[in-house]
């Protein structure tokens, strides 16, 4: 895919900087970026999905000892 864009000057000193300590090219630094923040927004993804699970889960739960109470109720 090509992808052109203008960039604030801050972004393009920073990628100035990487390229001069990496010897990687704009294209190079651009994917491993990519690739940076997409795994992070995995990491948040699963975190958030986790916090859910417990969400749903707080309380007292005793399902082996109370599964049978609706019916004895009825």
């Amino acid at each position: 895919m090509e992808i052109t864009t203008q960039l604030d000057p801050r972004y393009t000193e920073k990628i100035a900087s990487i390229q001069k300590q990496t010897q990687q090219d704009v294209s190079e630094i651009v994917s491993k970026a990519i690739d940076l923040y997409y795994q992070t927004l995995q990491v948040e993804s699963r975190q958030f999905n986790r916090k859910q699970l417990f969400g749903c889960l707080q309380g007292r739960i005793r399902v082996s000892a109370d599964f049978d109470a609706p019916l004895k109720d009825g």
